[in-house]
């Protein structure tokens, strides 16, 4: 059994017409991202890496409002430090897709194994494509 821990690292306010067919587009819902981190004894995995910079986050979106962070919310890195958690212990990195708020992370994790679907990985490397 995995012990699963939350781990915030920010949060935006985005029209619910983003967030769902039929939403209004006036109206706005705050929803966070964020990261999970799963321990088994000494063994440690990561569902995402969340923002790393909110600043660099907010280059990249297409919504009018910003990433920002509440009181609880961190970077990957200061999360980890927070639960006494090494990056250097993750030995596994599963990346739900490749926009910045999911994978900003990654350069803190150099012993870990990276997974993502291979029509994920090959859009990520075209330069060609949009995210």
């Amino acid at each position: 059994m995995y012990k699963v821990t939350l781990l915030k690292t920010a949060h935006i306010d985005c029209a619910e017409s983003v967030l769902y067919k039929g939403g209004d587009p006036n109206t706005a819902s705050t929803i966070g991202c964020h990261a999970f981190l799963l321990q088994k004894g000494d063994e440690y995995y990561l569902i995402d890496t969340g923002i790393e910079s909110v600043d660099e986050a907010n280059k990249t979106k297409s919504s009018k409002a910003d990433w920002a962070r509440f009181e609880d919310e961190y970077s990957i890195k200061e999360n980890l430090d927070r639960l006494g958690v090494d990056c250097g212990q993750i030995t596994k990195v599963f990346l739900t897709h490749s926009h910045y708020d999911h994978i900003s992370g990654v350069v803190h994790f150099k012993n870990a194994d990276f997974y993502m679907t291979k029509e994920e990985y090959d859009l990520f490397l075209n330069d060609t494509s949009v995210h």
